[in-house]
C-alpha cells in the first residue's frame, strides 16, 4: 500500500502544511489538527504553522489507525477501491 501512495504523491513536497494534507486526502484541517494533537502524526512547527513529513503521512495512510477511521472522506473511500484494483493488477503482473 505504501508503494501505491508513494506513486500517488510523488510530486508532493517532502514537508506538507496541514492545509496541504487536507487538500490531499479530503479531511478537514480540524481533523488533521486533531490527529497531530493526538500524536497520530508527528508535526514540526515553524512560525506557528504546523508541518507534516510526507513519509510519516504515507506511513499513517497505511496504518490500521487510518483504516479504522469511522467517517471516511470521499478521497479515503475512493482510494480504498483504487488500491484494491491497483493491487489486483500488480498481483497479475507478478504471475
Amino acid at each position: 500500500m505504501k508503494l501505491y501512495f508513494e506513486k500517488e504523491f510523488a510530486d508532493c513536497p517532502d514537508v506538507l502544511s496541514v492545509q496541504d494534507v487536507s487538500n490531499m486526502i479530503g479531511y478537514d484541517k480540524t481533523t488533521i489538527g486533531n490527529w497531530l494533537n493526538e500524536r497520530r502524526l508527528s508535526k514540526v512547527r515553524v512560525s506557528n504553522v504546523r508541518y507534516v513529513n510526507k513519509n510519516q503521512l504515507l506511513d499513517y495512510l497505511c496504518s490500521e489507525d487510518f483504516d479504522s477511521v469511522y467517517r471516511k472522506s470521499d478521497w479515503h473511500k475512493q482510494h480504498v477501491e483504487i488500491f484494491k484494483q491497483w493491487k489486483k493488477s500488480s498481483d497479475k503482473r507478478l504471475l
